[in-house]
């Protein structure tokens, strides 16, 4: 790591550390191993960083074996207003846990400003959910005459927003957001969307020993900010190998631990990849479940910056 990158880079790493080591466990969002692949998805001041246009299909079916088990898939692609120096980025997230599912849509717009190698960037996401309620119960009695159900409707929808800020420079960055800030309130559904902070980080290491291979370590919390048992830790360890081959390990405290193993290659269109990854689940989800796969499917293309030139004048020298 160069000596101009040292100064600001260990006091944040050292306060990620810190926010990070705490005994954490919970799910309300979409969980995704790889959210890695789409970090706008979980702070919208990522959409359009690193100058390029990234697209992002993930799949993931959890829990596999267990009747009604959760089933997400998330599509999003941000880019860059050049001009206006201004990321943007559009993700369509549909969740499928048993007789109830959902669709969201949220628009990202994002803002930068550099501090020399360093940038700090701010994100804004207006969301729109729709959440359904199917009517096919399996129950052993009559479940239309539920009276709790009587009182429901089949389908509700709401807005919601998301904010986020984060530090970026070529080796690391770090985030936190705010998602669904407005903490809607369903009704209808007896459903209320949680108001969620997440924080992220990560660094980039080029030269660990082996030619070819970098080494790249992330983490992630997510809570409602209610208890310990509404919240997530999340670390992991992903390398390439020339540029090519992708391969790692995640570890979700408390819930699963997960191997991931992908392809990624080059061409005149842009950079392709395809990850796929196992949680071994180890709480006792795994007397019932077989586990969970995700299979994400990403491209990014680089957008070409315009060369800035500087000039210096002097009375001596014009």
């Amino acid at each position: 790591m160069s000596s101009k990158h040292r100064n600001i880079s260990y006091p944040i790493l050292l306060a990620f550390l810190l926010l990070v080591g705490v005994d954490l466990f919970g799910q309300q969002q979409v969980q995704l191993s790889q959210y890695f692949n789409n970090y706008s998805f979980y702070n919208p001041s990522f959409s359009g960083r690193n100058y390029q246009t990234n697209a992002s299909l993930i799949y993931r079916s959890q829990w596999v074996g267990l009747d009604g088990s959760p089933k997400s898939t998330v599509f999003g692609v941000s880019s860059r207003l050049m001009k206006l120096n201004l990321g943007y980025g559009l993700d369509v997230v549909g969740d499928q846990i048993g007789n109830y599912s959902f669709v969201g849509v949220r628009a990202a717009i994002s803002s930068e400003k550099r501090f020399g190698l360093n940038s700090v960037r701010f994100g804004i996401a207006p969301a729109f959910y729709t959440h359904r309620l199917s009517r096919n119960f399996d129950a052993l009695d009559n479940a239309s005459n539920d009276p709790v159900l009587q009182g429901l409707s089949d389908q509700a929808s709401y807005f919601d927003l998301n904010l986020g800020i984060s530090l970026h420079n070529s080796d690391y960055f770090a985030g936190i957001s705010v998602l669904n800030l407005l903490s809607s309130r369903v009704n209808n559904l007896a459903y209320q969307n949680r108001r969620t902070l997440v924080m992220m980080g990560g660094y980039k290491f080029s030269s660990i020993g082996i030619d070819g291979l970098e080494f790249y370590p992330n983490a992630l919390i997510k809570t409602d900010l209610q208890n310990l048992s509404g919240v997530v830790l999340e670390l992991t360890s992903r390398f390439t190998y020339r540029q090519n081959l992708l391969f790692g390990l995640g570890y979700r405290l408390s819930d699963a631990f997960y191997p991931l193993l992908g392809y990624q290659w080059y061409s005149a269109l842009g950079k392709f990849a395809i990850t796929y990854s196992y949680d071994y689940t180890t709480s006792n989800i795994n007397l019932v479940s077989k586990g969970s796969h995700e299979l994400s499917i990403n491209y990014s293309y680089f957008i070409q910056r315009r060369s800035v030139i500087e000039q210096y004048r002097d009375v001596r020298f014009l």
